[in-house]
Order: C-alpha cells, then sequence, then structure tokens
C-alpha cells in the first residue's frame, strides 16, 4: 500500500465514507479508488485536487504523499 493510499483511506473511514459513494463523488471508479488504496496505481495531479477539495484538506500534503513535490515549490527552487 502506498502512503498516498493509506492516507485515502484513513480519510475515507475517519469521515465514514465508503469507496463506492466517494466515487460516484469524484467522478470515478469504486475499484479505481481500491487500486489507489492498494497501492495497485498511481494518482493524477487533478484527482488529487478532487480529494483535497472533498475532504477539505491541503492539496500540497496530499501531493508530497504521492511523490510529487508540488509545483509552486517546484518554480521557487528553480528560481534560486
Amino acid at each position: 500500500m502506498s502512503i498516498f493510499g493509506q492516507q485515502l483511506r484513513k480519510l475515507r473511514t475517519v469521515r465514514k465514507i465508503g469507496i463506492k459513494p466517494l466515487a460516484k463523488q469524484l467522478g470515478i471508479s469504486h475499484t479505481y479508488i481500491s487500486h489507489i488504496e492498494n497501492g495497485r496505481t498511481t494518482v493524477s495531479d487533478k484527482l488529487v485536487k478532487k480529494i483535497a477539495h472533498f475532504f477539505n484538506v491541503d492539496r500540497d500534503e496530499l501531493n508530497v504523499l504521492t511523490g510529487r513535490v508540488p509545483k509552486d515549490v517546484l518554480i521557487t527552487f528553480s528560481k534560486h
């Protein structure tokens, strides 16, 4: 299981949201969410943004969990 997948499952379970209702809200399949949670697939930036908005959490923190560096951090870093 990926770190992002673990966090997604934690967000879901703490807020008592099943995979199918979450999938419907995000406009994706419940199978895809299962694959994300189990580390079988990666997640797009667009989906990270949707998940962050849905759960009202910081998108940059979720991006870091995917192993990506937020774009604004890269821009700042490249200027120095």
